[in-house]
């Protein structure tokens, strides 16, 4: 079974800039930071963490996740600096259906660099080749400008606006759909199997 492939052993990848790797507990300090600053958790469906103990919490989820076969979560350690920037993931994989969603989020001093333009083009290459997905999709907030241009320059397109999609913080959310095809990918890339 495809799925028991990929989940066999966590799939290290890696960037120019950047090593996408499994996060460890000793990664929680860093991954508070990002975790715990309102300007990255403005559009995320969780309140800027308070404690240590919620970043080290979330990273034993995302372990759990993997083991259990539901989520690929990668930490984004910076190669110079040897520290955790940020992270981006896969999950909502409905393999039957050449399916997955992609997620994401940055620390504030590494926005408008390249940094999630160079992990989001791995990990779609990671997606199409190794899932063998034909879909990625992502959901935005409507006012998040800076990752609706981002999904537009990777090639993904906007397909509509999900009325009252999900509930978080307190009251429901509009989020829109955006999704990349295999077959845009390919060209956008010339990138080939």
């Amino acid at each position: 079974m495809l799925r028991d492939k990929v989940f066999a052993e966590f799939p290290e990848l890696e960037t120019e800039r950047l090593r996408l790797r499994k996060l460890k507990l000793s990664d929680a300090e860093e991954l508070f930071k990002v975790f715990s600053n309102p300007k990255v958790m403005k559009y995320y469906n969780l309140y800027p963490f308070d404690s240590l103990a919620q970043a080290k919490e979330l990273i034993r989820n995302y372990s759990d996740g993997f083991e259990e076969q539901r989520v690929l979560r990668w930490g984004l350690e910076h190669k110079e600096k040897e520290k955790i920037i940020g992270s981006c993931g896969i999950y909502d994989w409905r393999e039957h259906f050449c399916r997955a969603t992609v997620g994401y989020e940055l620390g504030t001093k590494y926005w408008e660099q390249g940094f999630m333009s160079e992990t989001l083009t791995e990990i779609i290459r990671f997606g199409f080749r190794r899932m063998r997905l034909n879909r990625i999709q992502a959901l935005v907030e409507p006012p998040n400008e800076a990752s609706r241009q981002l999904l537009t320059s990777m090639g993904f397109k906007e397909e509509g606006l999900l009325r009252n999609y999900m509930f978080y913080k307190g009251e429901y959310k509009d989020l829109i759909m955006y999704s990349l095809l295999r077959k845009d990918f390919v060209l956008k890339c010339s990138w080939q199997d």
